[in-house]
C-alpha cells in the first residue's frame, strides 16, 4: 500500500469521525448553547462542509494513480458499471422523495425539526435504504475499477455505516418510541428479506 492509500484511509476515518463528532447529541446540544438563534442553521452548515471535506478524497480516487488488485475483465467492468449506476439512480430516487417532502426539505436546511417517520415505498423493505444503495454503487464501482483506493474507500465507509447505523437507530428510538421499534422488528436494516 502505497502513502497515497495510507493518506486515503486517514482521510476516509478522519472524516468519518468528525462527521459523527458533529452529529453527536452532545455536541449539539453544547452548539446549540453557543449559536443561540442561529442554531437552526446548524444541518445547513454541517451539510456543507462535509461536502467540501470530500473533496480531497474524490480527488485522490479520481486522479492519483492508486495499484490495481487484479486486471478487470470486460464483462467485470460492464458489471460494474451496471450495478454501481443501478445503486446511483436508487439512491437518486431516495434523495428525491426524501426532499420532495415537506419534513426532508427542511431536515436538510434546518435543526431541530422532526421528520415524519418513513415506513412506506422502499422504506417496507429496508429501514435504511440510501446506505443499502450507496454501498451498492461503491462496491459496483469496485467492480469496474478494483484499485487498493476503492477498496479502502469501500470498506472504510461500509464499516463506519454499519457502526454509525447503531447509533442512528438509538437516536430514532428516542425521536419516535414505540413506533419505531415497531417498525424496527418488522423490518430489516440494510439487506431485504427474501421473498419481499
Amino acid at each position: 500500500m502505497g502513502s497515497m492509500e495510507w493518506l486515503l484511509a486517514a482521510e476516509w476515518i478522519a472524516y468519518g469521525a468528525l462527521h459523527s463528532i458533529l452529529a453527536s447529541t452532545v455536541v449539539k446540544k453544547q452548539l446549540k448553547r453557543w449559536m443561540g438563534q442561529g442554531y437552526r442553521f446548524y444541518r445547513l452548515l454541517y451539510s456543507t462542509l462535509a461536502l467540501l471535506l470530500l473533496i480531497p478524497m474524490i480527488h485522490i480516487l479520481l486522479f492519483h494513480p492508486s495499484s490495481y488488485l487484479w486486471e478487470p475483465a470486460t464483462i467485470m467492468k460492464i458489471s460494474g458499471i451496471c450495478i454501481s449506476l443501478t445503486g446511483l439512480l436508487l439512491a437518486a430516487y431516495v434523495l428525491r422523495r426524501y426532499l420532495r417532502s415537506p419534513e426532508g426539505l427542511k431536515d436538510v436546511f434546518m435543526e431541530g425539526e422532526t421528520p415524519a417517520l418513513q415506513t412506506n415505498g422502499l422504506h417496507r423493505w429496508v429501514r435504511h435504504p440510501l446506505y443499502l444503495f450507496t454501498f451498492i454503487m461503491l462496491w459496483g464501482a469496485f467492480l469496474y475499477k478494483p484499485t487498493m483506493a476503492m477498496l479502502i474507500t469501500n470498506i472504510v465507509i461500509t464499516l463506519y455505516t454499519l457502526v454509525a447505523i447503531q447509533f442512528e437507530e438509538t437516536k430514532l428510538l428516542v425521536m419516535y418510541g414505540e413506533a419505531y421499534q415497531e417498525y424496527k422488528k418488522k423490518v430489516p436494516a440494510i439487506l431485504p428479506r427474501w421473498p419481499f
